[in-house]
């Protein structure tokens, strides 16, 4: 039971795709509580008629959140409970809401979640590859320089990173990602999850284009993407003797510093304190 004389809000997720993966407890929740605040009516409408639920609904985008949100408080406080939902999925993880949710918090308003479809964590769970820790960084931008500034960012991270993509940029944006991260990188490409034509392929980047364009079909859909761990080759610290004798030889420390790090894999940090100490071995 609530325990103010406030209403309660509910943060819901709904199916991504198979309405049979709606919750029972989904759907006594948007029975029972006084109203919902959707991203798009008309795509709720549709769930709510599925399972026979008379509700009102009201919008909540990204558009009108600043101005919703204080209406939503005044509902709370008037002692109606009301649900949060988005077109599919959960809500707020790549959807607008946030601002609305932080708002509330600050008034110490109470707010339940009700777990369900995660497209983030559907394709992660298949896609073969680690997720004890992982970045996702939702939609990527439309222009190209911005995307490959994003891939920059990740080129070296050593976790899995899940972006989503729509169907007109997919294959722009596979073409950055070669171009920054190279060919060799693995990528997990899920499109339609949970839905009749679901697939999904893990691969390197260089074959992820043709995957795409050799079904007209799979440029179509919703896509999630997940791209591996870079792997890094080991570090060899068997470079000091070579750096010794280049020392020995009165090679300038920037020549030596180039060769090392560049053949050696070496940390440059750790060279350069080496070539100013070289008599103070490193570990």
């Amino acid at each position: 039971m609530n325990s103010t004389p406030y209403g309660r809000l509910y943060v819901v997720a709904t199916p991504i795709g198979n309405l049979d993966d709606m919750t029972f407890r989904a759907i006594e929740t948007l029975k029972n509580v006084h109203c919902i605040y959707a991203e798009d009516t008309r795509q709720t409408s549709k769930l709510l008629q599925h399972f026979n639920i008379q509700n009102r609904v009201y919008q909540l985008h990204k558009h009108n959140e600043s101005q919703q949100k204080h209406r939503l408080e005044q509902q709370l406080r008037a002692g109606e409970n009301i649900a949060i939902v988005s077109d599919a999925g959960t809500p707020l993880i790549s959807d607008p809401g946030a601002n609305t949710i932080a708002y509330l918090r600050d008034l110490h308003h109470e707010i339940r979640v009700i777990p369900g479809c995660s497209a983030v964590t559907s394709a992660l769970s298949i896609s073969g590859l680690t997720a004890d820790y992982f970045s996702f960084i939702g939609f990527l931008p439309t222009k190209s320089n911005q995307r490959k500034a994003i891939f920059k960012q990740f080129a070296n991270t050593q976790h899995t990173v899940v972006f989503f993509e729509t169907p007109h940029r997919i294959i722009d944006c596979l073409a950055d990602a070669m171009d920054v991260l190279g060919t060799d990188r693995m990528l997990f490409i899920a499109r339609e999850l949970t839905k009749q034509f679901e697939e999904s392929i893990l691969c390197p980047l260089s074959e992820a284009q043709h995957w795409i364009q050799e079904n007209p079909y799979r440029c179509k859909g919703e896509f999630v993407l997940a791209l591996s761990p870079c792997v890094k080759p080991p570090i060899n610290n068997d470079w000091q003797p070579l750096a010794d004798l280049m020392l020995d030889q009165n090679i300038p420390n920037k020549s030596i510093h180039q060769v090392i790090t560049q053949f050696y894999n070496a940390p440059k940090k750790t060279v350069y304190n080496y070539l100013l100490n070289p008599h103070e071995k490193t570990e």
